[in-house]
């Protein structure tokens, strides 16, 4: 389930512009008062050593009304922020913003440790959370695994995470909690619409989102062609199909 440097693309802008690029927001559609099955709300999550930079090629589609969507920063993981990272504290958060926004639902479209919290959600407030889209998540990862991106990690410059506005000691915190990750034994209690998402080339996570498949009673497996572990950035269209798809979301055409 690795996403540290190396899998991003270059040329991101600086953490500054964050908020005024991702916090997407376009006018409600008074038809959604009555919900339909399509998701009106999105929240993106990136993943370990990520950034709401990861999702530029989807917020970029989004249609210009009736979406409502934001790419936060997971807590504990923000550079400058003095928390640090916990599955369930990640979550509360994510909910609670969602309770002051009014947001009755919300579809989650997360990246490994992003969607990782996102099934946190999912299993903490079933009735919040429209679809789930997991990229590259797993439950339980093997802990060979987890020895190879420590290793990984210790030996990838700081000056890298810095350079993509990542914090590599909040990076290593993560990794540490990925161990205490307790949703995976509720899956059961998942109501919603979920898709499991991994790339071609990604071994380890397809069997993973196969595994996770099978443990939710409304899930379905897509697998990337051509793609790693970053599927939403190595074939953006593909994966943007499905997606938009999924969610019932008519993309912004230019």
């Amino acid at each position: 389930m690795s996403d540290l440097p190396g899998n991003f693309p270059g040329d991101l802008p600086d953490n500054e512009a964050l908020e005024a690029m991702f916090a997407a927001e376009s006018a409600p559609d008074p038809q959604a008062r009555l919900w339909d099955g399509r998701a009106r709300h999105l929240t993106f999550l990136h993943g370990l050593g990520g950034s709401p930079l990861t999702w530029e090629n989807q917020v970029a589609k989004l249609p210009p009304v009736g979406i409502r969507a934001q790419a936060p920063w997971l807590r504990g993981m923000r550079p400058a922020a003095n928390e640090t990272f916990d599955f369930s504290a990640a979550a509360g958060d994510l909910l609670m913003n969602l309770q002051l926004e009014g947001a009755p639902r919300t579809a989650i479209i997360g990246h490994t440790l992003g969607g990782m919290v996102g099934m946190q959600m999912a299993v903490d407030a079933p009735e919040t959370i429209s679809h789930l889209v997991l990229i590259g998540a797993q439950i339980r990862p093997p802990a060979a695994a987890l020895k190879a991106q420590k290793m990984a990690l210790k030996m990838t410059p700081r000056s890298r995470f810095e350079a993509m506005g990542v914090s590599k000691n909040r990076v290593a915190s993560a990794l540490d909690m990925i161990a205490t990750f307790e949703a995976g034994d509720h899956l059961d209690a998942i109501t919603a619409k979920t898709l499991l998402v991994a790339g071609e080339r990604d071994r380890a996570g397809r069997a993973a989102a196969e595994h996770i498949a099978a443990n939710i009673a409304q899930a379905e497996v897509f697998i990337v062609p051509g793609a790693s572990t970053e599927p939403m950035n190595e074939n953006v269209e593909e994966f943007n199909t499905r997606l938009w798809d999924f969610l019932g979301v008519e993309p912004h055409t230019y």
